[in-house]
């Protein structure tokens, strides 16, 4: 859904014509805790390089994530220091980031390519830092987002907020 026009809409769709077509399916939506300031930055290199396509790009991404940059909750109070060290952060990608979306996007494509390989009868959809496994049966959707939270802390470095998480049926 990222890149065209409406793509949460489109992502919305899908679940709700899922759960239209498949009344004793379910669909698991889940939560990353804190995602895009919490995603592991080699993850997201790893994913541009995974896609040809995309391999070209890692030097601009490179350029704002390839390193640990200062943190600024003011712009006027200037980079946040703590007992007179200035705090930088190493992982994640700031919201508002024009490159964030892109970089969290690449980072997390292989979590959820190896979810689909690993529950096949599972859709896996994905828009930002919002999953969510539809499965016909409502076992195999709760399997896959087991999976998937795996992978994401694995992979990625993100924990998932399993108390904002849910599971539901028609």
């Amino acid at each position: 859904g990222v890149g065209f026009k409406d793509g949460a809409s489109v992502a919305v769709k899908i679940v709700s014509s899922f759960t239209e077509r498949n009344p004793d399916g379910a669909a698991s939506l889940m939560d990353e805790k804190n995602a895009f300031n919490s995603i592991g930055r080699d993850s997201m290199f790893d994913g541009y390089r995974m896609n040809r396509q995309s391999a070209s790009l890692i030097p601009n991404f490179r350029s704002v994530y390839g390193e640990a940059s200062m943190i600024v909750l003011n712009a006027a109070d200037g980079p946040l220091t703590v007992d007179g060290v200035q705090s930088n952060s190493s992982v994640g990608c700031r919201q508002g980031c024009g490159a964030a979306a892109d970089g969290f996007c690449h980072g997390t494509h292989p979590t959820l390519c190896q979810t689909a390989f690993l529950h096949p009868t599972t859709q896996v959809i994905c828009y930002m830092d919002d999953s969510t496994t539809l499965n016909a049966m409502a076992k195999e959707a709760y399997l896959a987002s087991i999976t998937m939270g795996q992978l994401y802390e694995e992979i990625n470095g993100l924990e998932t907020n399993w108390s904002k998480s849910c599971m539901f049926s028609t």
